[in-house]
């Protein structure tokens, strides 16, 4: 399991590599050491599709996220392309929270967003979730993304 993340740059400053960097060796000690099933995230929604708030559309992701949303999206298609020999989930939750757990069940659905839940989730909630993964089948080889119901 993989929660690895990295901070954006102001205005695109400098390019960010990070998630490619880090899922690559993360893969190839899992394949030395014969493990098959890898559960990993990254933010919800990396392709651009103007179904957000203005501010986050408009402002937030071109000049603060497009590096680190660009980085996510070549390790979703590392792992879609190149990675037929792993059991792999991506989580994608929304904006992460320090909160204590809702209680609540997690919807998840494929997809960019999970429709019909909030837009903040506390990072105990996509722990749970993560962990409830890891022995399941259902989403195996998807790109998953979750919120709590509204």
């Amino acid at each position: 399991m993989s929660c690895l993340g990295t901070t954006p740059s102001l205005f695109g400053m400098s390019t960010i590599t990070f998630y490619m960097d880090s899922i690559k060796p993360i893969i190839g000690a899992m394949r030395r050491c014969g493990i098959t099933r890898l559960v990993t995230m990254k933010s919800v929604d990396t392709i651009p599709q103007n179904k957000g708030p203005w501010l986050f559309d408009r402002i937030i992701r071109p000049m603060i996220l497009s590096s680190v949303l660009q980085s996510m999206s070549v390790m979703e298609d590392y792992l879609l392309k190149e990675c037929h020999d792993i059991d792999f989930t991506v989580i994608k939750p929304p904006g992460l929270t320090n909160g204590p757990s809702s209680g609540k069940e997690v919807k998840a659905m494929e997809g960019h967003f999970a429709e019909g839940t909030s837009r903040r989730i506390s990072r105990r909630d996509v722990a749970k979730f993560m962990l409830d993964c890891i022995p399941l089948n259902q989403w195996v080889r998807k790109l998953v993304s979750i919120g709590l119901p509204v």
